[in-house]
């Protein structure tokens, strides 16, 4: 069984240094998006069962890193 896992955010990652125009009021709804779609992905891999993770090569462990690496690119 092979399971997709996909970030929730059509947000775009801004290359290293570039800056993106807005408002601030801009900028604090796109954060509070990626922070959502943060949330949304961590509870989607806690849901995944330890097998699905080891098909994907996860642990339990890595999942916070694997969130936060898939939402914010970094």
């Amino acid at each position: 069984m092979t399971t997709a896992i996909a970030a929730r955010s059509a947000l775009p990652v801004l290359a290293a240094g570039e800056r993106k125009n807005g408002t601030a009021a801009t900028r604090l709804a796109e954060a509070w998006q990626r922070l959502r779609s943060y949330r949304a992905t961590l509870g989607d891999l806690r849901a995944l069962t330890d097998r699905q993770l080891a098909d994907v090569g996860l642990t339990r462990e890595t999942l916070k890193e694997s969130a936060h690496r898939t939402v914010y690119g970094l």
